[in-house]
């Protein structure tokens, strides 16, 4: 049966999740504008980084994404999920595409990621751009564990990780957005404020 509850009112169950999406769909907008995305696509791009984790509450506890322990494996199985019943569940809100980047953005580069196994160029554009972003957030500002990274050491992981979890092109433009000195988000984003 389709959940009724509104998008925020999912996100709002697990602490934090609200502010980490909002933070991935800013850089996920300027990842795609650096991307060269035309305006209508990047607006498309913010909306389903808005959206990527939004099944997170749906298919586990919020104590269990909240929290910074191990994860049984029956939790794990669970979490690796949440991409698919994301994508489902916002399929009223989002278009087909952008559905399959919310279903995409823990699909790695090499394969081995979930929840089809896909790599390289079979993961969506838009996914591997989430991706991107998502680690970044996760990385910066700590969500949900407790060890945040300078922006400094957050583009080393991220070029540590090209190539093998994240699209190397993906990395590179990641680098020159959100790379050492750029905002984490704690203040509005531009796009936000203008108009």
């Amino acid at each position: 049966m389709k959940d009724h509850r509104s998008p925020f009112e999912l996100l709002g169950r697990v602490p934090g999740l609200k502010r980490h999406s909002l933070a991935v769909a800013e850089s996920a907008f300027d990842l795609g504008v650096a991307d060269g995305w035309s305006p209508g696509d990047c607006a498309r791009l913010y909306s389903a980084g808005l959206l990527h984790d939004v099944g997170l509450p749906i298919v586990v506890e919020p104590d269990v994404v909240a929290r910074a322990g191990p994860l049984r494996s029956v939790e794990k199985d669970a979490i690796r999920d949440h991409g698919a019943a994301g994508a489902l569940w916002a399929g009223s809100l989002l278009d087909e595409e952008q559905a399959s980047w919310v279903a995409a953005h823990h699909e790695r580069w090499d394969g081995r990621g979930y929840p089809a196994g896909l790599g390289g160029e079979e993961i969506p554009r838009g996914a591997r751009l989430i991706a991107v972003a998502e680690a970044w957030d996760t990385m910066v500002r700590g969500r949900p564990y407790p060890r945040r990274l300078a922006p400094v050491a957050a583009s080393r992981e991220l070029l540590r990780g090209s190539g093998t979890q994240f699209c190397p092109e993906c990395v590179a433009l990641a680098l020159e957005v959100l790379g050492p000195g750029a905002q984490t988000g704690d203040e509005p984003h531009p796009r936000l404020m203008a108009g």
